[in-house]
């Protein structure tokens, strides 16, 4: 497996770095070509994309989007 976040303020973790539950890695931000502050989160499996709600079914059912709570 491996992880991608993108359009972070500050990445607080580099490449390859282990991280632990509850670990922030990075800071959200608006950088590149985005339409404001946002976390793009990538899932592989062996050089395969992975639906990333897989892992968190609790918000399979929930909107995620940045207008509503």
């Amino acid at each position: 497996y491996f992880l991608v976040f993108l359009h972070n303020k500050q990445n607080l973790k580099q490449t390859l770095d282990t991280i632990e539950r509850g670990e922030v890695i990075g800071l959200v931000g608006n950088t590149g070509v985005s339409s404001g502050p946002h976390l793009h989160f990538e899932v592989w499996r062996e050089f395969e994309a992975v639906d990333p709600l897989i892992y968190f079914p609790e918000y399979r059912s929930k909107d995620l989007t940045s207008f509503n709570e």
